[in-house]
């Protein structure tokens, strides 16, 4: 229907060769665009309505005209395509950091040169699970005895060199799916903030019961909240037609996630993998928030008050264990 030439001459064009009358007596202009190709959706719209339309090049611009009995509905249906593609087309993801950029090969050895001292001093300079009884956590000390410290200190023991390999194994995978889209720094104080909370609630879910628990894998949990958080932040736009679903699947893959490697094996607290879980998908809304907006000397700030937090823990171990008298 349209002429595929877009060189217009100064003359009418007309483009619905099927209506004879000339639009000057009984038309009216309903669209003026700059180019021919700008002014094609307008032409194709009116067109699937099945009504006759006309281009002319007038002043520099080209019009496009409709008979007179045709305006108001031309103009209806242009509003309404006009709300439904206000966001189209979507706006781009812009891609996260590289790997090799965001988090260096030193931050995972520091981790891991951490975690080994700490199951070094667990099991071979204290033994006989001394460091576990004062450090790991037990609902009864921080329910009763108000020992805050000990939902972190908690995450750096572990029973046995493939709880502690496998929890780091697990951890890095997530951390590094985490860090392409955030700063080590705010990844840290997230997950720091995120396991703290679930331990500490799983400290209360699990009073008065005196069982003893330690690890990394609330950490781990937490990890996957803080990408699921994420995930939901970034993948809704300002306006969609299914924006629950949008944010269900998402939450559908941490909880599989969760199904597969959080409630096997005889010893799991799978109490604490799903407050670490359910700990870390707010956390994670807010901390893509401030990972996007923070600059770079308040993520470092953050992740040196995490660090503090730790070092605190430790020394209030120690300090109630009367290790320093």
């Amino acid at each position: 229907m349209m002429d595929s030439d877009p060189e217009i001459p100064d003359h009418p064009d007309r483009v619905d060769s099927d209506v004879d009358e000339h639009p000057g007596s009984g038309g009216e202009v309903v669209g003026r665009f700059p180019s021919y190709d700008s002014s094609g959706d307008c032409v194709l719209l009116i067109l699937s309505m099945g009504i006759p339309c006309w281009i002319f090049l007038r002043d520099g611009y080209y019009e496009v005209m409709v008979e007179r009995a045709h305006v108001q509905a031309v103009r209806k249906q242009m509003e309404v395509s006009s709300r439904e593609n206000a966001h189209w087309p979507p706006r781009p993801i812009k891609p996260g950091p590289q790997m090799w950029r965001s988090v260096p090969l030193g931050y995972p050895l520091v981790v891991c040169a951490v975690m080994g001292l700490f199951y070094a001093l667990q099991h071979h300079y204290f033994g006989s699970g001394i460091l576990a009884r004062v450090a790991g956590l037990d609902a009864s000390a921080v329910v009763d005895h108000h020992q805050w410290w000990r939902p972190l200190t908690a995450l750096m023991l572990h029973g046995d060199l493939s709880h502690l390999l496998g929890n780091l194994g697990m951890g890095f995978v997530f951390a590094w799916f985490l860090s392409r889209s955030w700063h080590v720094s705010v990844i840290f104080a997230s997950v720091s903030l995120s396991a703290w909370l679930g331990n500490s609630i799983n400290a209360f879910f699990q009073y008065p019961d005196p069982r003893l628990s330690y690890g990394a894998s609330t950490a781990v949990f937490a990890l996957v909240g803080l990408i699921v958080g994420n995930a939901m932040t970034e993948g809704v736009p300002p306006a969609g037609k299914h924006p629950i679903l949008r944010l269900f699947f998402p939450l559908l893959t941490g909880i599989i996630i969760l199904g597969w490697w959080g409630t096997a094996g005889a010893n799991t607290d799978v109490s604490a993998h799903v407050f670490g879980l359910a700990s870390g998908i707010p956390i994670g809304v807010l901390g893509a928030s401030v990972n996007r907006l923070s600059g770079h000397r308040l993520r470092l700030l953050l992740g040196f008050l995490s660090a503090i937090a730790f070092i605190a823990s430790w020394f209030m171990v120690f300090l109630v264990t009367g290790f320093f008298a």
